[in-house]
């Protein structure tokens, strides 16, 4: 001794899992006090008293078999906290054949709240069944809208998902459509069918573990089901009443065992920390003392689940930091397109409104612009704009000095190599003109200057 959770199964039957632990606390806590004074038969004791005091601590469970009439929308279940993202078309190719996979996650195993026929309800995970080695993807719970067909679905402790690997999709309109759909991003909910077999009842007050997760009453969960197929849909059971998949007043027979979960009454929680005598059980000094193994074996668990709890924990942030820091560069990266694209309105603005103001002709504007470029003006993604105008300014000044200007006969240049040329070659002409000028007044008999 100490007893185990396995223990109890053998001392007392129709345990779950966690009554089987309490049993197993009962039982050492008296046996660890009859042995403490000294007392005879304490393992038999032990036996006797954790059977009579589990026995007002089950809850007053009430079971009961039949069949009952359950709303079809009752049996088809959408769990909102499966994000939209998790069911998705997955493309990819497998050499030259491009072939598509189903990512879907029809359950997550948590508690799903509020529901309008079972209150809070979960389904036991561990308590599927699985008969059939082929399974339809519907759309809607649809029959005649048929989406593909898989294998058994797979369950972990993220919940129940479609096999991508044992999935096919098949050739229909419904199908065909969801899957363009579905690329093209559109938020399509996943909806499980399927029917319980063992449903056990809470009442208010009372609460169970499940999955994981602590369902407080009023609710139901689904301890055994019958898995029967998947839908793809866009509205969940709570929006779409008014399809026959969904309905809450047309009715499927169902067979199942009932067990109803009570509050346990308070003085039978009470009792639970005092022997037959009425004295408290040993505390947690004493527990080390008498039982060192069975304390390593709480801490142990303890510290596994508390370091499994952490594990997923930092998985998740790291999951959320890596979404976050993609998030991050697509707006950078859209903030400096739209900075640039800014900058270089403006930039075009200013050189057409100095243009404008100026004496080059607009025949010249598209061979002026190239002479002075924004980007030269731009430094950390700040655009000075006054060094800008200012070489812009220059710029304008040195094309209509080489006579890049409007004139009466609205005549333009072509570019600023031209300009320059045609001024070289009116200088060269000048010249030739004042040396003729000079040779014909020295032949009339009048000095000029370059004669002197």
């Amino acid at each position: 001794m100490p007893w185990t959770a396995k223990d109890a199964k053998r001392h007392k039957k129709g345990l779950s899992p966690s009554q089987a632990k309490e049993w197993a606390k009962v039982a050492n806590s008296v046996l660890a006090s009859c042995q403490k004074e000294g007392g005879k038969d304490c393992e038999g004791k032990a036996i006797r008293v954790a059977n009579s005091k589990f026995s007002e601590l089950m809850d007053a469970e009430i079971k009961t078999e039949g069949s009952m009439g359950i709303p079809k929308g009752a049996l088809r279940l959408i769990d909102p906290g499966v994000d939209s993202e998790s069911n998705t078309i997955l493309v990819f190719k497998e050499g030259d054949i491009q072939k598509k996979k189903l990512q879907m996650t029809v359950y997550s195993g948590k508690v799903l709240k509020d529901h309008w026929y079972w209150g809070s309800l979960a389904i036991d995970l561990s308590g599927a069944e699985f008969p059939k080695k082929k399974y339809p993807v519907l759309e809607d719970h649809r029959t005649d809208r048929k989406i593909a067909f898989t294998s058994k679905p797979l369950v972990d402790e993220k919940g129940l998902h479609v096999n991508p690997d044992k999935t096919e999709f098949v050739d229909t309109v419904e199908s065909n459509e969801f899957q363009k759909l579905s690329e093209q991003g559109f938020p399509f909910e996943a909806s499980l069918y399927g029917l319980p077999s063992v449903i056990e009842r809470i009442d208010e007050g009372a609460s169970v573990q499940v999955n994981g997760y602590t369902l407080k009453g009023p609710g139901s969960v689904w301890r055994k089901w019958t898995f029967k197929e998947a839908s793809v849909c866009v509205f969940g059971h709570d929006t779409n009443t008014q399809s026959s998949s969904f309905s809450r007043t047309e009715k499927e027979d169902v067979e199942f065992e009932e067990i109803v979960h009570k509050k346990p009454d308070d003085n039978a929680l009470s009792n639970t920390n005092q022997n037959e005598g009425g004295e408290k059980t040993m505390d947690l000094k004493e527990l080390k003392e008498k039982h060192p193994e069975l304390v390593q074996e709480i801490v142990k668990e303890a510290k596994t689940e508390v370091e499994k709890q952490f594990s997923t924990e930092v998985s998740e942030l790291k999951i959320k930091n890596t979404n976050l820091g993609e998030k991050v560069l697509d707006l950078e990266k859209r903030e400096s397109i739209r900075g640039e694209n800014e900058r270089k309105l403006r930039a075009d603005f200013i050189w057409n409104e100095m243009l404008l103001s100026s004496d080059i002709p607009e025949s010249l504007y598209e061979k002026v612009k190239p002479h002075v470029s924004y980007s030269k003006f731009v430094e950390n993604g700040v655009f000075d704009e006054v060094k800008f105008k200012e070489a812009i300014t220059n710029e304008i000044k040195d094309w209509v000095g080489k006579g890049a200007a409007k004139t009466v006969m609205g005549v333009g240049y072509q570019t600023k190599d031209v300009v320059d040329s045609q001024a070289a070659s009116v200088l060269k002409q000048r010249e030739k003109d004042d040396q003729t000028t000079n040779m014909l007044l020295n032949l009339a008999g009048v000095k000029t200057a370059a004669a002197k």
